[in-house]
């Protein structure tokens, strides 16, 4: 994360200082009367990259562990048949092409 802070205002040096409530409704002022820009923050790349992950998992479906269980028996008796035809069909119709 990359944190800006292009306009720190000192403390106050007096208690006079202190008391006085800040010229422009909260926003700090320099001394020419012109409006401070705000501080800033920035995600990084890395960042960004990690929350649309994030994102992905959390749309991602649960694992049906007891169906995996038994696709890997019936793969090691070599009972499972792949369905290519079904397979073909499903491809096709994620790339848009059916």
């Amino acid at each position: 994360m990359k944190v800006e802070n292009s306009n720190i205002t000192p403390l106050p040096s007096s208690k006079s200082e202190a008391t006085q409530p800040a010229k422009g409704g909260g926003r700090s002022v320099d001394q020419a009367g012109a409006t401070a820009p705000r501080d800033r923050a920035e995600l990084s790349e890395r960042a960004r990259l990690l929350a649309k992950a994030k994102a992905a998992l959390e749309e991602t479906p649960d694992v049906d562990m007891e169906r995996i269980h038994d696709l890997q028996k019936m793969i090691q008796t070599g009972a499972y048949e792949i369905p290519y035809d079904e397979l073909a069909r499903l491809l096709l119709a994620k790339l848009g092409i059916e």
